[in-house]
């Protein structure tokens, strides 16, 4: 035999070969997931994503990767029009604020698979959305239950996340501890949020001098210091507005 035909035959069964490998590949069985991309929740807040099993009608396990920041509410199993099976898996965000977990799939005889991850919406989450907006703020401080100079963060019906910052655009103190700008509360509920906002709105009543500008955004309280233009007191709320 030639050892051109040869080499053909042996290119001809490699091609063949690498062929088959491919095309068992392209049809190993997956878990598609409608949502792909990472976000933030609020405290409380439920999200559902839908799962689509393809070319396998096994049972994949679907899991939250921390059970302490989302709690798994509900899975329910239906078909699609093409015939694959559809499984929709709803999480309550009950983490504190701040903490993450990834959404998991596993098909049997596979290795698991992150499909996004969701975080527990936090004060300084929500601050720095706003800087990354574009907003002038700068000294960021996050409150914990024991730095809270307050002394208000985690009691009953009371903010469960704080910061204050800076605002670049008016004069600043010397004490960094004190930043003028602004702050953001982070509350259970609506109830919490509008006693805690009908409290600081009868000081300002009591001292007529002291301004700010609150905005609401569901259990978000922004506070404006009230050396802010209400120029750029728009800008933070129309960026506030956006928050999810």
């Amino acid at each position: 035999m030639k050892k051109r035909s040869l080499l053909a035959i042996i290119l001809s069964l490699a091609i063949g070969v690498s062929c088959t490998s491919t095309a068992f590949a392209a049809t190993s069985p997956y878990v598609e997931s409608d949502t792909t991309v990472s976000f933030t929740r609020s405290q409380n807040e439920s999200y559902q994503v839908k799962f689509t099993v393809h070319g396998t009608h096994a049972n994949p396990q679907i899991a939250a990767g921390n059970g302490s920041v989302l709690q798994t509410q509900n899975v329910v199993k239906k078909k699609d029009s093409s015939g694959n099976d559809v499984y929709y898996f709803k999480v309550k965000a009950i983490g504190a604020p701040g903490t993450s977990s990834a959404i998991y799939t596993t098909l049997s005889g596979q290795s698991a698979v992150q499909h996004f991850v969701i975080t527990v919406m936090s004060a300084e989450v929500i601050t720095n959305k706003l800087k990354d907006a574009g907003l002038p703020i700068d000294n960021i401080i996050a409150y914990t239950e024991k730095t809270d100079v307050n002394e208000l963060l985690g009691r009953p019906n009371q903010y469960i996340s704080k910061t204050n910052f800076a605002d670049t655009t008016v004069e600043q103190g010397d004490d960094k501890t004190e930043p003028t700008g602004g702050s953001v509360e982070v509350f259970k509920n609506a109830a919490d949020l509008n006693t805690r906002k009908t409290y600081i709105e009868s000081l300002f009543k009591s001292f007529p001098t002291w301004t700010q500008y609150m905005i609401v955004n569901g259990n978000y309280l922004l506070r404006i210091d009230g050396a802010v233009t209400p120029e750029n007191a728009k800008k933070y709320e129309a960026a506030f507005a956006k928050l999810k």
